[in-house]
């Protein structure tokens, strides 16, 4: 089994003023490996970046942009834009948007994203580019919510099969009746996935 830990990062990608607190990592034979998934990390400081209000420089545009998996020219045709002024931003990394332009930008991430945010514009508006820390928090299995499910369920398992999938419990149960629907077949009671005889 390799060894695992939580570590602080300073800094991710063009974000240097992001501080990741309790990131899991693990070693391996490559090196150091974070033991998260990189899209769900992501997403978490993207969430944090649109809730406190941090102000919108090219290089928050083009990380938020890749975050939401969109090309230049969808993320223009979202803000009714071309795909230039969007470039334009992105290229200058250190050149801060017109305030108008960065409500525009949070807002849409913020819809995207399912971040709930104020109507009112001085809201909307970044107030200044702050050390921003996030405590990353990945679910433990629990044996006491194992146990909890068994007695009311039976031998389903509520912790997914490894941290770092994010699956809750409730979508895994889905997945096995839907494959049960489909193949007509009995679905495994383990939620990973793997039948458990």
């Amino acid at each position: 089994m390799k060894r695992k830990w939580l570590e602080d990062l300073d800094g991710w990608k063009s974000l240097d003023y992001v501080r990741l607190k309790g990131v899991p990592v693990r070693r391996s034979t490559q090196g150091y490996l974070l033991d998260i998934k990189e899209e769900a990390l992501e997403r978490m400081i993207a969430r944090a970046i649109i809730e406190n209000g941090i102000p919108f420089f090219g290089a928050e545009v083009q990380f938020l942009r890749r975050v939401l998996g969109v090309s230049l020219n969808e993320f223009g045709r979202r803000l009714n834009l071309t795909a230039g002024a969007v470039f334009n931003w992105e290229r200058k990394p250190e050149a801060r948007l017109l305030v108008v332009n960065e409500v525009a930008v949070r807002a849409l991430c913020a819809e995207e994203l399912g971040v709930p945010i104020s109507g009112w514009l001085s809201a909307l508006a970044g107030k200044d580019r702050k050390e921003l820390e996030i405590v990353v928090s990945v679910p433990k299995k629990s044996k006491r919510r194992e146990q909890q499910a068994a007695a009311k369920n039976g031998p389903v398992k509520l912790a997914s099969a490894s941290r770092s999938d994010f699956v809750p419990a409730w979508v895994a149960r889905q997945r096995a009746r839907r494959a049960k629907a489909a193949n007509g077949k009995s679905a495994p009671t383990d939620l990973s996935g793997r039948d458990s005889s």
